[in-house]
């Protein structure tokens, strides 16, 4: 559902890989009072790269309170990023928000129950970069689910269809709040295993593209990456240093 390229590890490590002088004509830069050189980059310029709609369809298959249901799952919304401010890490607030929307067929007996929900969600996301590697915590979540019966029906013909259905009905107008209920905790599970499993997926592969790259560095020099941010007005500014040393 979140496929995002992970295209800020491959922006940094450009940078990184780049001599002084390129530095020096692509980027502005301050000496680093440690030693080394700081290319400053703006906030939004890394937190962009992770901005993005989103969009997927699921079907989904569950039993509740007795009744087995199948749905399709349309999720609509959009994944926004921003850079937090810390002297040694570059922590980037990803927030996604959203609606899944979803026409349900379930049956319990003789009965068919068609229903539609509609789930609003909230998410964040922290990602951090230290110059070394890509980590997050777990989601943050906040869903919200309606749900409405939209028919009742059966395949029985006569007395025995009517009474099947008034009963049905009835069932459904006592449990509608605790379906609903349990309707929104599977959506929420649902949700946060599939945001934090696609970032531990897309953060794990620029991981290993970061320790590809830091290796072959080894061949042109030893070099030492950190992360620094700054905050000028109200932007933050992310920092990279980088100090280099000729190999012996």
């Amino acid at each position: 559902m979140l496929t995002f390229q992970m295209t800020v590890a491959v922006v940094l490590w450009r940078l990184i890989g780049m001599n002084e002088a390129e530095i020096a004509e692509s980027q502005q830069h301050d000496e680093n009072p440690v030693g080394g050189l700081i290319v400053w980059l703006p906030a939004n310029f890394v937190s962009t790269l992770f901005d993005q709609p989103l969009s997927g369809d699921e079907i989904v298959e569950c039993e509740i309170l007795g009744t087995k249901m199948t749905g399709l799952s349309q999720c609509t919304g959009s994944l926004v990023a921003s850079v937090d401010g810390a002297q040694s890490v570059a922590n980037i607030r990803c927030v996604l928000k959203g609606r899944i929307e979803s026409e349900n067929s379930g049956r319990n007996g003789p009965a068919k129950i068609l229903s539609t929900t509609s789930t609003s969600f909230d998410a964040m996301k922290l990602v951090r970069f230290d110059g070394i590697r890509f980590t997050s915590s777990p989601v943050e979540l906040c869903v919200a689910t309606s749900l409405e019966i939209t028919n009742i029906d059966t395949n029985l013909k006569g007395i025995k269809a009517v009474v099947v259905k008034r009963i049905a009905s009835a069932q459904a107008v006592a449990t509608k709040e605790e379906v609903r209920t349990i309707a929104e905790e599977l959506t929420r599970k649902r949700l946060a295993e599939k945001i934090d499993g696609e970032f531990e997926l897309q953060l794990s592969q620029a991981n290993r593209a970061i320790k590809i790259v830091k290796s072959s560095l080894t061949y042109i020099g030893i070099r030492e990456i950190r992360i620094v941010t700054r905050r000028i007005a109200q932007n933050v500014e992310v920092g990279i240093v980088v100090a280099t040393s000729n190999r012996n």
